[in-house]
């Protein structure tokens, strides 16, 4: 139950504003609960952010909400951080495309051409692959033959066709369809100026959830509960500098700054 004089809790619009996501009263529901599979760290230690940050009480709808907002920040950072270190460079990336191009149009060129000989040869290698080792994944098998006695009395048992020339079918329709993709020149887009996943996270994300939650104003200082927040969020997510170590209050006082400037610019 919410504390007397609180105001009823509107998770979704909480989630929306504290990462500035685009929220509509009429549209679908969010999530109230991170999924597993999202789920960055315990809510044991939200509990533990709480307690560290010495603010205010919280409510258990308001731990709850907190702990959404922190690891949905945290998957968004994690996510950022992968990105960047599997980008390229203008000139890897057109270099790559350019391999790309070149083995699609070669894997084009070798197809079977539909009901040829080869794709017949091709689609009995599927149909004995799939009678070992499974039906295709999309295609639920046929059943032909009868399980009736025939003209001499007999039985004759049911078998199975896998559908493997469906399969092939598509496979080349989609090999073509993705080889017209690259006909047109390629110019590798340009990056758009943004803040770094660390800059995002400790100077704008994680101030605005403490605000958010905590009622409070962040804080332009190197102490105090805003601070301390930040701190233990990155703490109990083991969030350190390139270097290891945990990142010094004065450290956060610049992001904080460097995201307030980037963001009044643009």
């Amino acid at each position: 139950m919410a504390r007397k004089g609180t105001p009823k809790l509107n998770w979704a619009q909480i989630k929306s504003d504290a990462l500035d996501l685009p929220y509509s009263p009429g549209s679908g529901p969010i999530g109230l609960e991170p999924k597993p599979t999202e789920r960055q760290i315990s809510l044991a230690k939200i509990k533990l952010i709480v307690t560290n940050t010495k603010g205010r009480t919280l409510s258990e709808a308001e731990i709850k909400t907190l702990d959404i907002l922190v690891n949905d920040a945290l998957l968004f950072f994690f996510r950022g951080k992968d990105a960047n270190a599997s980008s390229m460079t203008a000139k890897q990336l057109t270099e790559a495309h350019d391999d790309f191009y070149a083995a699609i149009k070669a894997l084009e060129k070798s197809l079977p051409k539909s009901r040829s000989p080869l794709f017949w040869a091709v689609s009995d290698k599927g149909e004995a692959f799939a009678g070992k080792m499974g039906p295709h994944p999309g295609l639920t098998p046929y059943k032909f033959g009868v399980s009736s006695p025939d003209e001499a009395g007999l039985i004759a048992p049911q078998w199975l066709a896998f559908r493997s020339e469906e399969r092939l079918d598509d496979f080349c329709n989609l090999v073509k369809q993705i080889s017209s993709w690259l006909d047109s020149s390629f110019s590798p887009p340009k990056r758009a100026a943004r803040l770094s996943p660390s800059v995002c996270l400790i100077g704008n994300d994680l101030p605005k959830i403490y605000e958010r939650i905590f009622g409070k104003k962040y804080g332009k200082g190197e102490s105090g509960p805003g601070q301390r927040f930040v701190k233990a969020v990155l703490a109990a997510a083991s969030i350190q500098t390139d270097a290891g170590k945990p990142f010094k209050a004065a450290t956060i006082k610049i992001y904080r700054s460097r995201a307030i400037s980037w963001l009044s610019a643009n």
